[in-house]
């Protein structure tokens, strides 16, 4: 094909986070992830065009570009780098282009996203048939190699499969499960659900490599944590299950919580400071991703969204508007 567009979805994580990074899952009982993709997308396009002699990536959201024989001199770019490399296009006549809707740093998992679409857009234009779990695998792995440490699964599963989903780790297997036929759940956590950009970029893969070391290294406290997230984790899938919205918010504030006890880092002032002015308005709390920044979710009742919205911009922040991505 001469001209490829992809567009691939966002996630907010409910459960499992940090959990879903090998080989920590198989340090408990079974891990189930559960997230949401949203429409707040990333977008990889490929267009042949044979005046060129090398392809000319641009990104649309950084508001640059540069030749493949220059790429090395933006580091900010080192994944369209790794596409190049990985399927042997640098001296394919095309021009790359990506764009990301979500904040940089925003924990909604852009960057797996952004991977996803631009694999997929890749793989389209040079026709191949992959499977889904095998262009999860080439993101995963060339995601890893660009950060030099372990990445997690569940963001990559979210950008192929959309929609409500759970991951269910276990040894030797992962299970995927498509939730969507709960969409009277969704509508009912949609209507209490508001997405908050605090304006403040988070760093995930610091902050699960911390975890991370913190886990091998068997520090009993993080182990404690990781324990009962892993335990809530399937305890907040079963809510779905049940069509039980009120015990899933309560349940995803607890695990919150816990997440929070990981590192000192994971909750800024300024989340304390919305929470704490929006008052009984709150009905539950989660940060997204790694937190310590980035982006959180505020349960509260729809007709509150002015007021959410008042406070957010008091201190700095922005309402995100969003649906499911089916």
């Amino acid at each position: 094909m001469d001209e490829i567009v992809v567009e691939i979805p966002t996630r907010l994580d409910f459960a499992g986070g940090t959990l879903d990074i090998y080989p920590l899952y198989l340090l408990f009982d079974g891990v189930s992830v559960v997230n949401l993709a949203i429409d707040i997308l990333t977008m990889t396009e490929i267009i042949k065009n044979d005046s060129l002699r090398e392809p000319l990536l641009r990104s649309q959201d950084l508001d640059f570009e540069t030749s493949y024989s220059d790429l090395d001199a933006y580091p900010d770019l080192s994944f369209h780098k790794a596409i190049i490399d990985y399927f042997n296009l640098e001296n394919m006549p095309i021009i790359l282009t990506t764009k990301s809707q979500a904040p940089i740093g925003s924990g909604l998992g852009a960057s797996s996203s952004l991977l996803i679409s631009m694999v997929t857009a890749v793989s389209e234009f040079l026709s191949k048939d992959y499977t889904p779990r095998e262009i999860i695998q080439i993101a995963k792995d060339i995601e890893t190699s660009q950060l030099k440490i372990p990445t997690g699964i569940q963001d990559y599963y979210a950008a192929i499969h959309r929609g409500l989903s759970a991951i269910h780790l276990y040894p030797g297997k992962v299970e995927y499960e498509d939730l969507n036929e709960y969409r009277q759940f969704i509508d009912q956590i949609m209507e209490q659900m508001h997405l908050i950009y605090l304006g403040r970029s988070h760093h995930s893969a610091k902050e699960n490599w911390n975890i991370y070391k913190h886990a091998i290294e068997a520090d009993r406290t993080t182990i404690d944590n990781l324990e009962a997230l892993a335990a809530l984790s399937y305890s907040i899938y079963q809510t779905i299950i049940n069509n039980d919205t009120q015990r899933f918010i309560q349940l995803v504030t607890e695990e919150w919580e816990y997440r929070k006890r990981l590192l000192d880092t994971m909750e800024i002032e300024q989340m304390k400071q919305i929470i704490e002015d929006l008052g009984d308005i709150v009905l539950g709390v989660k940060g997204c991703g790694a937190a310590g920044g980035g982006s959180m979710i505020i349960f509260a009742e729809s007709n509150a969204e002015a007021e959410i919205k008042t406070i957010c911009e008091k201190h700095g922040a922005s309402l995100l508007s969003f649906l499911p991505f089916y």
